[in-house]
């Protein structure tokens, strides 16, 4: 695995930030080495951070912001890798007789900004007329709980009322507005800002990023590969409730010919798809035929270790790896990083395969 930037240097600091945005102070010193940070495009919250620590802090409404600096010939480019809300230290003290001072170190878990609209739910059903601007709604949403949202311009409207329960998180509340309107789940920068952007079918993305083997490889010799078949559903039952009724719809797989349908398998496999509100019993039909068309598949991912290159999560890839007989295109959707020299990174690539 060759190291893909020649001459340039590494390095990583750590800043309180304000609840206003304002960094305050330099935390470099409360850090130690080993910290990582995970991003993942399927979790809520989107990126996390685990890290070792020198010492107590008390962050109280304050959060923790990391950087990367690289360095090439005198020039340093920063990136804000994140920005977290940061647990309560466990700490172990650690005294010697010849010591003159107690030694303190512990470890801190950091939690996107996102989990401050987890956190917190609705208290009663939640009611959103049709006609409302789902976008602009979920907007408004993220925005009465502190953060600050950049979203995409968008014209849709709800075609009918959402009904959240009672204890629905106003995260999720906000990403089922979000999907409506055919936008991705809600997703965080460097700096805790929440994006909004159109959702895009992963088969449809080209690569932008081209991982191959040979003298110039930047990717470790060992590429783990996951393809399994086992789960993929033959019925689906889709589940909505309403204000008065709750309606339900079957969609079953009988064919044949086909090696994951009910015959082929000889059992049955059910996935079960709720929605909080739907037009019509013709609606909710058409949308557990549409779910079990598309559950009809298999995820086919890679892992792959190599060194860090700036953000890839949502990026379409091709890994071409002559020697295991792989050529593999598929989207980033996790990644952990250790903030060491190189920032060492496993990513996870996957895709759809239709059955």
């Amino acid at each position: 695995m060759a190291w893909p930037y020649s001459g340039m240097s590494r390095s990583y600091s750590y800043v309180r930030v304000d609840s206003s945005g304002k960094e305050t102070q330099s935390l470099d010193d409360f850090v130690s080495s080993g910290t990582t940070i995970t991003f993942d495009d399927l979790a809520q919250l989107k990126v996390s951070a685990s890290l070792q620590t020198i010492g107590t802090l008390d962050m109280e409404r304050d959060f923790l912001r990391i950087y990367a600096h690289d360095t090439t010939g005198g020039t340093e480019e920063k990136t804000a890798l994140g920005t977290f809300l940061l647990s309560t230290p466990s700490v172990t003290h650690t005294s010697r007789r010849e010591q003159e001072r107690t030694l303190t170190k512990g470890s801190a878990e950091g939690y996107s900004l996102l989990l401050v609209a987890s956190q917190e739910t609705t208290e009663a059903p939640y009611f959103v007329a049709a006609g409302t601007g789902a976008v602009a709604h979920a907007k408004a949403i993220l925005e009465a709980r502190g953060l600050r949202v950049s979203a995409e311009a968008s014209s849709s409207a709800l075609s009918a009322p959402a009904v959240f329960d009672a204890g629905t998180s106003w995260l999720a509340v906000a990403n089922d507005l979000l999907a409506r309107a055919g936008f991705d789940t809600a997703e965080i920068d460097g700096y805790g800002g929440v994006l909004f952007s159109r959702y895009y079918d992963p088969a449809s993305l080209a690569p932008t990023i081209t991982l191959e083997d040979g003298p110039e490889c930047i990717f470790a010799d060992e590429v783990a590969h996951e393809f399994d078949l086992f789960e993929v559903p033959n019925k689906v039952v889709a589940l909505s409730s309403g204000q008065d009724v709750t309606l339900i719809a079957t969609a079953t797989n009988t064919d044949p010919q086909n090696r994951y349908s009910i015959p082929s398998r000889g059992r049955t496999i059910t996935h079960v798809e709720t929605v909080s509100q739907i037009e019509s019993q013709a609606a909710l039909e058409a949308l557990a035929r549409r779910v079990l068309q598309d559950k009809t598949s298999a995820v086919e991912s890679i892992r792959v270790r190599h060194p860090w290159f700036g953000p890839i999560i949502g990026k379409a890839a091709r890994l071409v790896y002559e020697r295991a007989e792989l050529d593999f295109v598929g989207v980033a959707v996790s990644q952990t990083v250790t903030l060491d020299e190189a920032m060492s990174a496993e990513t996870r690539f996957r895709r759809f395969v239709r059955m």
